[in-house]
């Protein structure tokens, strides 16, 4: 019985290639080049779309917000790097030093263009907060291949007001390593080992805890590459972690702050255990009470609820999809994402100090819940006589709501305190500080040294936590010894702030007292003065 021609094996022989075979390869790759560029036009469109609207809902907050404490420590720093006093010398601060350069950069704007210098800061963490929406679009898209789910990432981390509060009435150092933590998580699902090395020894400049991006990254440049392109790829991620700490370090040993720099960002966090005395409950409880009964994230609390429950969701769903851990760390594009999110949660129950440290979580939560919004639309989508219109205009809606909602929360929870500060500053500063050479010494509030661009006595400015027991344990005649120091005999004026524990606070206003130095008020702040 003959063979069949459908299964016989084509014959070569006397083939003659087509004339236009050579032509349509040709066609074939410039096709592909045109769809690969129309995808990336497509892309920073919708990234310019992304940027403007978070642009315009943080806008609705303002630029005038009241100065935090923690802001003027991060202002008073870039002004004080103009100044040529690099970090750590200026103040005593218990974190990596990368924001003092962004703060610096705001600064030397403002110089250039004699402009204030505080809104000039703002504007450059303004737009490093749109920037870091921006990240999240991408990202979430990257991991869910879907730019739904980017659209709806962005636009849900847009909401959450602790974040977005600060985004224009700032600066908050928090906000460039969400930045880089994102830029990380994105570059590492995408296989980028050196620019995922790069964004996360970043993002650990910024804040200790985020050292578990550099590691991951290395960790799966190793695990999720093949054999022969194993070194290549570790030798690529430790560049880019090597590269930034380099030339950190350099300058901190070039401007002899390095020795500072160990003690404040590593050894003092180390030492200072104040925070463990609280029991495992209470440390339990805190992260809880700061999302659902505080101001901060209580509008998105349940978001934050259903978003923590798709992760679980995920992390699960990826394992089954691998048939085990060691083949989901080996291929998962979604490791990096899912394995980086346990490391804040255990650093939280260690040592959560308060809303701030929440902004590490709202990336993964932003984008476990956009997943989740998304598999609802996509089942109404495949619900029968629905068709695809209804989806479509339940996305945008969805979208439009999440942006007008948000807008008017920041809108309706908008101050301008910062001008408040601005006239108490200046009364100071008239009524008090009328000769050039006359002190300021500020304890716990650097906002007035910030707004009068002066430098302070010491670099013990914000005394709280364990940082008194610093100054007691270095000053012979401990906590009174210090105070003579830094007031000697020119009697300066004494600003007093937030200073804990209030124990402290009670000895530092009972030493002024006992030393001649009455207490005023201007506006809502309490100063000392010598009495004539």
């Amino acid at each position: 019985m003959a063979k069949s021609k459908l299964f016989s094996k084509p014959s070569t022989k006397n083939y003659k290639k087509p004339a236009n075979e050579a032509f349509n390869i040709q066609g074939d790759t410039m096709n592909i080049f045109q769809n690969k560029l129309k995808s990336q036009h497509q892309s920073m469109i919708n990234a310019t779309i992304v940027f403007l609207a978070a642009a315009f809902v943080f806008s609705q907050y303002g630029f005038n917000g009241t100065l935090r404490r923690d802001d003027a420590v991060f202002l008073y720093s870039g002004q004080q790097l103009l100044k040529g006093i690099p970090p750590y010398i200026s103040i005593f601060q218990p974190k990596t030093p990368l924001w003092v350069f962004f703060a610096g950069l705001g600064v030397a704007i403002a110089q250039l263009f004699n402009f204030s210098d505080i809104l000039a800061v703002r504007g450059v963490f303004f737009v490093i907060s749109c920037l870091t929406v921006v990240a999240i679009y991408f990202l979430g898209g990257a991991l869910f291949q879907s730019r739904k789910v980017g659209f709806l990432a962005a636009f849900i981390f847009i909401g959450f007001w602790g974040f977005g509060r600060h985004a224009a009435s700032g600066p908050r150092a928090k906000s460039v390593m969400v930045l880089f933590e994102c830029l990380a998580l994105l570059f590492t699902t995408r296989k980028k080992w050196f620019w995922a090395g790069i964004s996360g020894s970043l993002a650990f400049l910024t804040w200790q805890p985020t050292l578990i991006y550099p590691i991951l990254t290395i960790f799966l440049a190793f695990t999720q590459s093949e054999h022969q392109e194993r070194k290549r790829h570790l030798a690529r991620a430790i560049a880019g972690i090597f590269i930034p700490l380099a030339l950190i370090v350099a300058y901190l040993l070039y401007t002899s702050a390095f020795k500072y720099f160990i003690d404040d960002a590593f050894l003092f966090p180390i030492l200072d255990l104040e925070h463990l005395a609280l029991s495992l409950s209470e440390r339990l409880l805190l992260p809880i009470d700061v999302i659902f009964l505080r101001s901060a994230y209580s509008s998105h609390a349940l978001a934050i609820f259903l978003g923590l429950s798709m992760l679980i969701a995920l992390f699960v769903w990826r394992i089954k999809v691998h048939g085990g851990l060691l083949a989901f760390l080996s291929s998962d594009t979604f490791a990096a994402f899912l394995l980086s999110f346990l490391a804040p949660v255990i650093w939280s129950v260690l040592d959560f100090q308060g809303y701030p440290d929440f902004f590490v979580f709202l990336p993964y939560f932003a984008i476990s819940f956009a997943w989740m919004v998304f598999l609802t639309l996509e089942g109404l989508r495949q619900t029968k006589g629905v068709g695809n219109r209804v989806p479509v205009a339940a996305f945008c809606i969805i979208c439009a709501l999440l942006l007008f909602s948000a807008a008017r929360e920041y809108r309706l929870t908008a101050e301008d305190g910062l001008l408040d500060q601005l006239q108490w500053a200046q009364e100071i500063e008239t009524n008090y500080l009328a000769e050039d050479n006359d002190r300021l010494l500020s304890l716990g509030r650097p906002e007035i040294l910030v707004l009068l661009h002066r430098t302070n006595a010491n670099r013990h400015i914000v005394i709280n936590s364990g940082e008194h027991k610093i100054i007691e344990a270095l000053t012979l005649g401990g906590l009174d010894g210090w105070l003579s120091e830094q007031i000697g005999d020119d009697s300066p004026v004494v600003v007093l702030g937030e200073v804990s524990p209030r124990d402290t606070k009670a000895e530092i206003r009972k030493w002024l007292e006992s030393h001649g130095f009455e207490k005023k008020a201007v506006g809502s702040w309490v100063i000392y003065t010598q009495i004539p």
